[in-house]
Order: structure tokens, then sequence, then C-alpha cells
């Protein structure tokens, strides 16, 4: 795994995206919208043909910053596709291992 891999690997949440690709956002902005901008994300990298494959950390790097920056923009503007088209686009998209959404990871109810 590269040192980029790694990084990525160790994410945990939405902020340390935006902080480890240098792009700014506004922390009331990107809690209303996280998981948009993350589903975003994962789509527009998936449509790029960018995943686990990529093996140039610069290209990498530079694919995740401009899908980043775009996904916040389209949640924070009102301009991306709508929740449904996105997620209709995503089920139709190249699978990648490079990115795990929130949504898909499922642990053990409290208390019961």
């Amino acid at each position: 795994m590269t040192d980029l891999r790694d990084q990525l690997a160790k994410l945990e949440s939405a902020e340390e995206f935006f902080d480890l690709f240098g792009v700014p956002y506004d922390p009331s902005v990107l809690a209303v919208h996280r998981l948009r901008v993350l589903r975003r994300l994962r789509g527009l990298l998936a449509a790029e043909g960018v995943g686990a494959d990529t093996a140039d950390d610069e290209l990498l790097a530079a694919a995740y910053g401009r899908a980043l920056a775009r996904a916040y923009a389209e949640c924070r503007d009102g301009t991306g596709p709508a929740p449904k088209e996105a997620a209709a686009a995503e089920e139709n998209a190249p699978a990648t291992t490079s990115f795990v959404p929130l949504t898909s990871i499922r642990g053990r109810r409290r208390g019961g």
C-alpha cells in the first residue's frame, strides 16, 4: 500500500478527508451534508475511473481533491444530482475498493 492509501485507510470522518486534501469547508454546511458529500465523492471518483488500482499517488490525490471540492460545492449550493438520482448513478458506477461509504458499515445495536 502506498503512503496515500495508508492515510486514506485511517480516515474516520469527513473532516479528515477535507483536511488531508486541503479542501476548505464550512463545518456547519458539512454537518448537514456530510453523507451526501461522501456519497457524491465516491460517485465522482468512480466516474473518473479512480480507485484502488490507481498507481500514481499524485494522480490519486489530485482526483480526490477535485472530486471532494466538487461534491462539497454541489451539496452546499444544491446544484448536484438529487439524492435519488445520485443513488441510482452510484448503483451503476463501477465498484471501487478505495472508499467505503459509512452507510455500508453495519454494527450491532446496543442494548439488544
